[in-house]
Parts: structure tokens; sequence; C-alpha cells
């Protein structure tokens, strides 16, 4: 009873919405040049979050003015500013209100919903609202509640042809669902828009994401319509959220598809989500389909093939994993990614194919002069936990920061086992105290990445090294010679151990202060011609701008690459289907230059393959790491800076592998 009043009211708000009065309406254009010393300001005062400063632009002349100040709130994200966001919510301008909405939804706070709600307008019958309309739908999702998630589900009165209003709708439900707020009603909506193409592709789009995304949804009742909709959808970024959410559904219905599929698919993202999918079928049904993909010619889906018999592998069937990775036709990662399989299942008394594969994995890591490769062995290496002393040696001598950092990885995952004490029986504590040792010994380096995996060894409450460790005065001294703030993660790290040892909560993450400046003579400089070719050993990617939506970001990265800060690295993360990522001077991911940018998140979407944006470790950490998305990735909408967009060149960047050089980045 109590939900359905809560219905009928948040119903009546928007009825009430279309009484409310507008300003008389502008229709003056928004011209944005940087050249304008007010918007420079402005900029400005959103990259050193002056606040303040910003308010007083939010009631200017110039609906220009008042659009970039609304989205700099947007980037800024502090509830603090609702109520006065929400007054633009009634501004003259179309596009300042539109930026005050998603501003509010950015702001994530509760009552940002009820303003939202306000100002719907329910009774534009001629349009002109729709764009604001669903702005408003969308940020409900991310700042609602179950009340708001209710009506939004309900929603059936909008027509195919309603095409703003239905993104909208489907945008917010898939925001509550990132949010981990779902509704029955919801998931038979979006299962309805996202198998009907009488609905507009876009929503349709969003719809099959929230398929593909959302917890705990069960869609076997729609089994037969997603399986027919995947097998006659001609969109690729369609395709690829419903072959995900084929896991969701009736497997054995969705089983023969699924392979059918997968053998006859030739776009490799799809293959990608369709063996996602098998990861959660019984593995005696798919075992064989993963071995068929070993051999598949595009890295990505062989190494998702042989990453399940990691993750998913059987003990009796480990001398198999050895057996197939002698295969020479396969590709050098799927073959050590096999014997890490063989190494993490093979039983303990299998003594003969335990050394059969140390061996084999000996000989790569001695053979191959690449370092990505080599750490690739190293963590295959640490699936036996008995060899926690190589690693240490791995980890003292290398002169790779990226093996020393895998050989760590590996010892920090044999102290999560969460068999440890039985694995190691009654020489538990004595290994314990030795790795205990090990992980004091790199915090003790001071070199960021390595003090970053000890310390968050350290701070692990399950594996409870503070009976070992009684004295933690050697993290406070690894807290005080972080070069800050690029070193920002690690500090995160290090204050989680400490707050451990010390029992007290862990500390809110800081975030760093303004330090570097965007320099707009970079900026001016550029024009709608201007691009940023990056030279790889693969080929080149030309990236174009977004300059006003990320000033900062592209100014940041223009000003590295004409002094030659790229040149020479590497791309040293490489995930299936997400991302490549690239510009780690340590080449491991770990590393920074001695400043921060701020992050900047306008209503710009990573609803479309190529985006490119800046790596952080949460907000307002971004530095010098960028990558770039090989297909749609919605989820970091709002989240993670988009600076550029690949122009040409995806065929490269489908192509680049772990460690893979950026040879150079010119700017022309």
């Amino acid at each position: 009873m109590r939900s359905n009043l809560l219905h009928v009211f948040f119903i009546g708000i928007l009825f009430l919405a279309g009484c409310v009065p507008y300003d008389q309406e502008s229709f003056e254009d928004i011209a944005i040049s940087f050249s304008s010393a007010e918007l420079q300001k402005i900029y400005n005062f959103q990259d050193n979050e002056e606040t303040d400063s910003l308010l007083v632009y939010l009631s200017a002349k110039a609906p220009s003015i008042r659009l970039v100040a609304a989205q700099a709130f947007s980037s800024i994200q502090d509830s603090a500013f609702t109520d006065t966001l929400a007054s633009l919510l009634y501004d003259r301008n179309n596009e300042v209100r539109i930026a005050a909405a998603y501003a509010l939804g950015q702001t994530r706070a509760s009552k940002a919903a009820k303003h939202l709600a306000a100002a719907f307008k329910s009774d534009d019958s001629t349009g002109v609202y729709n764009q604001f309309n669903s702005t408003i739908l969308e940020a409900v999702g991310k700042c609602g509640g179950k009340n708001y998630l209710a009506y939004l589900s309900s929603i059936k009165t909008y027509k195919p042809t309603d095409t703003l209003l239905l993104i909208g709708q489907c945008k917010g439900l898939y925001r509550f669902a990132l949010r981990k707020m779902i509704s029955p009603e919801g998931t038979r909506r979006m299962s309805e828009i996202a198998i009907n193409k009488i609905y507009p592709e876009e929503a349709r789009f969003w719809a099959a994401n929230y398929l593909a995304r959302a917890g705990k949804i069960n869609l076997r009742d729609f089994t037969n319509s997603i399986v027919q909709a995947f097998i006659s959808e001609e969109n690729a970024a369609i395709r690829m959220a419903l072959a995900k959410a084929l896991e969701k559904t009736d497997r054995e219905q969705a089983f023969p598809i699924i392979v059918a599929s997968l053998n006859k698919e030739k776009d490799y993202r799809v293959r990608c989500n369709l063996l996602r999918a098998l990861y959660q079928f019984p593995p005696e049904l798919v075992s064989n389909v993963f071995d068929r993909f070993l051999n598949d010619s595009v890295i990505h889906v062989s190494g998702l093939a042989s990453a399940y018999f990691v993750e998913k592998g059987r003990a009796r069937e480990a001398s198999n994993y050895y057996q197939r990775s002698l295969d020479s036709s396969l590709q050098i990662q799927t073959k050590i990614t096999l014997l890490r399989a063989a190494n993490r299942h093979l039983p303990a008394y299998y003594k003969n194919s335990r050394y059969q594969v140390i061996t084999e994995l000996e000989k790569i890591l001695e053979s191959t002069k690449n370092p990505y490769l080599k750490a690739d062995v190293i963590a295959a290496i640490s699936e036996y936990p008995r060899n926690y002393n190589i690693l240490a040696e791995i980890m003292r001598g290398s002169g790779f920061q990226v093996m020393q950092t895998a050989a760590l990885e590996g010892i920090a995952h044999i102290c999560r086992l969460p068999d440890f004490d039985l694995y190691f029986g009654s020489e538990r504590r004595i290994v314990r105290k030795e790795l205990a040792e090990i992980l004091k010994e790199a915090v003790l380096t001071g070199d960021a990445g390595l003090v970053a995996i000890g310390a968050g060894v350290f701070a692990n409450s399950s594996i409870d090294f503070k009976r070992i460790i009684t004295d933690y005065t050697f993290l406070l001294d690894a807290k005080e010679k972080l070069k800050l703030p690029g070193e920002i993660e690690t500090l995160y790290e290090l204050e989680k151990a400490i707050a451990y040892f010390r029992e007290e909560e862990v500390p809110q993450k800081l975030i760093p202060e303004p330090n570097h400046e965007i320099r707009w003579d970079l900026i001016e400089m550029l024009d709608e011609e201007t691009r940023a070719i990056i030279q790889t050993n693969k080929g080149k990617i030309i990236l174009s701008f977004f300059p006003k939506e990320a000033p900062a970001s592209v100014s940041n990265f223009v000003e590295l690459a004409s002094r030659g800060f790229y040149n020479r690295k590497a791309f040293h993360r490489v995930v299936p289907n997400f991302v490549i990522q690239g510009g780690c001077p340590r080449g491991d991911g770990f590393g920074a230059l001695d400043y921060t940018i701020r992050s900047e998140v306008p209503q710009l979407y990573y609803s479309q393959e190529g985006r490119v944006g800046m790596a952080s470790s949460g907000i307002h950490t971004e530095g010098v790491q960028f990558f770039i998305t090989h297909s749609p990735t919605p989820h970091l909408d709002g989240k993670y800076t988009i600076f550029a967009q690949v122009e040409e060149g995806m065929d490269v960047v489908h192509a680049i592998e772990k460690g893979d050089a950026i040879e150079k980045v010119v700017i022309q």
C-alpha cells in the first residue's frame, strides 16, 4: 500500500510540474570561445574548485556563462550546491536547464531528485523540452530512491516516436541498476525495449546494457525474445550487450545459440562477450567450447578462453591444461595462461606434472626479452604457493619495475589464499612470518608500486599480519617519503594499512589540492582541424579533442605530447573488449608525475567505441595515464574524463596487445 501511495505522490509531483512557470524562453545562441577571459576564469575556478567564485556566474546575463558554470558543478559533484543548482532548472535557456539537471544528478544527493521531479515538464506538447525531460529522467536514476525507481519503471505511455523520453527512461533505469537498485517492472520494461526494433536504436542500446550490467536480475522469462533479438540484431554495440545478457536467461535454451554464434560471429568483441556469458555456465557444459577458442586468431578472444581455465578450472583436468599448452600453434600469451591454469589447479601430489609446468615457465622467462610476457610468467609461477621465495628474488633483482610489481602481486596472491593454512599445514606460521618480512622489505624500498601492493596486503584483516608485525612504524616512514600528489594511489593503501594497525576507521580518500594550471596558450592554438597522432608499433591512432568539455585534460595531454613525454612508453594494460591503457612512466600502472589534474565530466558519454579517457584512482587524481575503449562502456559515464575520440585507427586499437609501444605522439 505504501509503495502505491509513493507512486501516486510522485505522479502528482510531475503533474504539478506542468503548472510551474518558467521564465520567458531565450533562444540566444550559446557561444563558447576560449579567447574569452571570462570563460577562462570559470574553467580555472572549476579546476581550482573555487566554488564561491563559480556561484556568481550562475546568475550571469549571458547564457554561455551560466552554461559553463553549471557544467563546472557536474565535475565538482558537491551535494552542498544542490539547492543552488536547482534554481537553474527554471533558467530562460534550455541548454542551461539541461546542464543544471545533469549536474544535479552528478551530486548523487537524494534531495536532488525532488528538485528534478518538480522541474519535469509533463505538459510539453511541442517537444521543446524533450531533451531537458530526458536529462531529468537520467539524473533521477543517479540520485533517486525506491519511489522514483518505481515510477520510472512503470512508465509505459512513451511511444516509439518519443525518442528522447525513451532514452531518458532507459538511461535512468540503467543508472539505478549501477547503484544496485532494480525492480521486476523495470527489468520487464527494459527487456521490452531492448528486444523490439520498433523502439529507437539508442533507447535499445541503453536497455540492452541494462540487461547486460544489472546484477541479480533473472531473464529466464524473456529467454526466447532475447535470443531472437540477439540473432537478428545488426548493431554491434547492442549485440555485444545482448550477448552478455544471455548468461541470465534459461541456460539450456541459450547454450546452443551461444555456441552456434561463436562459430560464425565475425566481430571479436561479440565473441568476447559470448565467452564471458559462458563463464557462468556449468564447467562440464562449456569447457570444450573454451578449449576450441584457445586457437582463435584474435588474442583478446584466445586470452579470455585461456583465462577461463585459470578462474574456473578443475583439478582433474589440470594435466590437460599443461598438455594443451604444448600446442605450437597457440599464441605465447595463451600458452602462458594455460600453464598458469595448470599450476593453480594441479593437486599437490602431481609432482612430476608440477615440475614440467615450472620448467616450461622458466624456459619462457629466460628466452623472452619482453618484460610484459615475463610479468605474465611470474604471475603463472605464483600460482604454486611454495614458489614465494622465487618471487621474492625476482622482486629484489629484476631491473624492470613491471616484473618487480608482478612478483610482489604474486606474493600478495599467495597471502590471500583462502586455504593458506591448509596448504602449508604445520609450516603455516613460519611461512606467514617469512611472507610478512618480504612484504615489509617491499614497503621499505620506497618504490610506489611495491609500497602500494605491500600496504594493501597489510591492510587486509582476513590475513591479519598484525599478529606478526607488531611495529608498524615502517608504514609511517613510507608515508612520509611519498612524492605527492603523484603517488596518491599509494597513499590510499598506506592509510588503510595504518588504520588497520591502529584499529581506527579508514580515513576518507583525500582529494589533492589543485597543482597544475590549464595551459590556455595551448588550448587557444587548437582548432577543429587539430589532431593527435599516436604512432604505435602496430600503426597510427588519430585523435580529435574535446577542449570545450575537458580543457584541463586536453591541455595536459597536448603539453605532455609536445615535450615527448609519451614517446617510448607502453600500453601496459589491455582488457579484452574494454580498454587499452598507456602513458605510465613506470610501465606497470603505478607511475605518475608530480602533479594531478581535475576530473572533467560534463554531459558526455562512453556510448561509442574509441572514447579516450583519463585513468584515475578516484575523483581528481588524473595525471598522465590515458585509455582508449574498444567498445561502448557506459558504466564509466560521469566518473572518468573523456577528452578525445579516435577518428582513425580503431583497427590499431583493437590490435594493441599488452606491452605494445607508443613510439611517439605528435600534435598537428
